[in-house]
């Protein structure tokens, strides 16, 4: 086995060998140590000031989440409890193994700053399949690095990639003491079957289906401020990442009668394609190819029919039954909306499960919402306001990330 294939892409002038950083663990830091907050405080800067980045809105929220005031909010949230604060210290793990996916660029820099906050050391494995944004970012975590020559955060993480190699990723694997593993349910299989220390965690994000969940009757009587805003918000939780990011809704559940329904959807759909026209969604012939064939496989496996819309096809919406609202077989993407409507919210029960992450909902009350939840619902991770749905928390999936990434030493 050779570790050769390994290219490195940050920092850039590292002169650690692999082997020795992800060996060493007596240069971890404490959890939001100073070095870790000027790294995170440094690297918002250079987002938000980085011309180039004008043109990625996921990047400028990136920068925005980066930003002291936010973290600052996080360190307090991840604080350990006063019940046991008297007779506890958090520690980071060790080494993090975080294995990136390919369709969103931006979302392993959450969970790396996460990681470093705790203290961890990280080695990052992006995709070698790269993209304007990556190489971005590269770029950004760079500078940030040569602007802070003497903080410890340079010693303590190693951005990698390095083509397919049961060698290489066993390796490392075999060397970690918890595993970030985003991706598809293949990639995140493949990596959780490569064995790790007895003491590592793996912490598994896979494939998930998200949908909104709109009120007939609010969007009916939203103002026009109230209907604009809620129209750029829903474009931007759906066509930021071509529908490809697990949290952006790929099905719309509308709430309501069938008369309601019916004109709240004449009404919602034609301002959807009027914005998405005004939307860089960078769709390209193949995208269109792909959704004609998902178009015809789910119209013969659930009866569904295209619903009457005035688009080019960068927005195309089918009719189906409830239970063809989630499928998560080759969803394509790319402006493709399943729909169908229920008249309570249990009803959505029949086809919620846990597959199902992210929930944007507009026009219903939180109370509602929480009263369906504590009666039982098979499914769901997190609930947002539509505009919300792409919003990083330290909460993902369900898992507390701080905590999956220390470890609680107990006194007594």
């Amino acid at each position: 086995m050779t570790l050769s294939a390994i290219r490195l892409l940050a920092p850039q002038q590292s002169a650690q060998s692999i082997e020795h950083f992800c060996q060493t663990r007596t240069d971890l830091l404490t959890p939001f140590s100073a070095a870790a907050l000027e790294f995170v405080e440094t690297l918002s800067r250079q987002l938000l000031r980085e011309p180039a980045f004008k043109a990625h809105p996921e990047m400028i929220a990136l920068g925005y989440w980066l930003r002291k005031a936010n973290i600052s909010r996080l360190a307090e949230q991840a604080a350990v409890p006063s019940s046991v604060i008297s007779h506890a210290v958090r520690l980071p793990r060790g080494l993090v193994f975080h294995v990136a996916p390919s369709n969103v660029d931006t979302i392993f820099i959450y969970s790396l700053v996460i990681s470093l906050l705790m203290g961890n050391k990280n080695l990052v494995r992006l995709s070698s399949k790269s993209s304007a944004q990556q190489q971005l970012i590269l770029q950004v975590l760079n500078q940030a690095l040569t602007a802070l020559p003497d903080n410890p955060i340079s010693q303590s993480l190693l951005v990698v990639t390095y083509p397919h190699d049961d060698g290489i990723s066993r390796t490392l694997s075999g060397w970690c003491d918890a595993r970030m593993l985003w991706g598809g349910d293949q990639t995140v299989g493949y990596f959780s079957s490569l064995p790790v220390r007895p003491t590592a965690v793996d912490i598994k994000f896979a494939n998930k289906y998200s949908l909104a969940l709109l009120s007939a009757e609010a969007v009916l009587a939203a103002d026009d401020a109230e209907f604009t805003k809620l129209v750029r918000a829903f474009v931007s939780d759906t066509y930021l990442f071509a529908q490809q990011a697990c949290s952006s809704p790929r099905s719309v559940c509308w709430l309501g009668d069938d008369n309601i329904v019916n004109l709240a959807t004449a009404k919602f759909w034609p301002a959807v394609n009027s914005a998405v026209s005004q939307y860089p969604h960078g769709l390209i012939a193949a995208d269109f190819m792909q959704k004609l064939v998902f178009v015809a496989e789910h119209a013969i496996g659930y009866q569904s029919e295209l619903s009457p819309v005035d688009s080019d096809l960068t927005l195309t919406v089918l009719n189906t039954a409830l239970l063809g609202l989630i499928d998560t077989r080759d969803h394509c993407g790319r402006g493709t909306f399943l729909q169908a409507a229920v008249s309570q919210l249990s009803e959505l029960n029949a086809v919620l499960h846990r597959g199902v992450q992210t929930l944007t909902y507009f026009g219903i009350s939180a109370v509602e919402l929480q009263q369906w939840l504590q009666a039982g619902v098979p499914g769901l991770d997190r609930l947002v306001p539509v505009g919300q749905g792409l919003d990083f928390d330290y909460i993902w999936d369900g898992v507390d990330l701080f905590s999956s990434l220390s470890r609680l030493v107990t006194i007594r």
